[in-house]
């Protein structure tokens, strides 16, 4: 089925009863303020990642992804084979709620390392908690990138990432 087909017999409810997604963010004010992201959207993006080969769901384990990706454990998210998202890093290592934890850059190495992650970009301006010496004794390099938070990047700084990406010898 197309994305299309396959919201079809959804998008006719109205109102509709699915909540639009929100801007991924921690900040509830830019969250409501942001870009809101229709189910059909969503479809869209399965079905272009599924063509481009960056989600294979013949292969993708969910017991895999949903214990990595908790907050307690790894906080590690693919968002294609190639390329890992994780929580910024904190100054301190501590457990915040019964179901999440507080990392240090020097907590996240050796976990990337060991998931064959070789580069981390800092994308935001704040790069105190990036501290470059905690990843290159892991053998992860550091890069920064850096614009305004809530912003979209600069053309050179999306052309300097996707390069990045391209000559990259493991994840980034």
């Amino acid at each position: 089925w197309t994305p299309a087909q396959a919201w079809a017999p959804f998008g006719c409810i109205k109102p509709s009863p699915f909540a639009k997604y929100p801007a991924a963010s921690l900040d509830e004010e830019a969250s409501e303020e942001g870009f809101h992201l229709p189910v059909l959207a969503c479809l869209q993006g399965v079905a272009m990642a599924i063509h481009r080969g960056l989600y294979l769901p013949e292969t993708f384990d969910d017991n895999v992804y949903s214990q990595v990706g908790r907050r307690d454990a790894e906080d590690l998210h693919y968002c294609t084979p190639t390329l890992a998202a994780f929580s910024a890093p904190s100054k301190t290592s501590e457990k915040v709620s019964p179901w999440a934890s507080s990392k240090t850059a020097a907590d996240y190495a050796p976990l990337f390392a060991a998931r064959g992650i070789r580069d981390v970009v800092t994308l935001s301006e704040d790069s105190d908690d990036y501290p470059e010496k905690a990843f290159t004794a892991h053998g992860v390099r550091h890069r920064s990138l850096s614009f305004p938070e809530y912003g979209h990047p600069p053309c050179e700084v999306v052309e300097d990432f996707v390069a990045l990406m391209r000559a990259a010898p493991g994840a980034v």
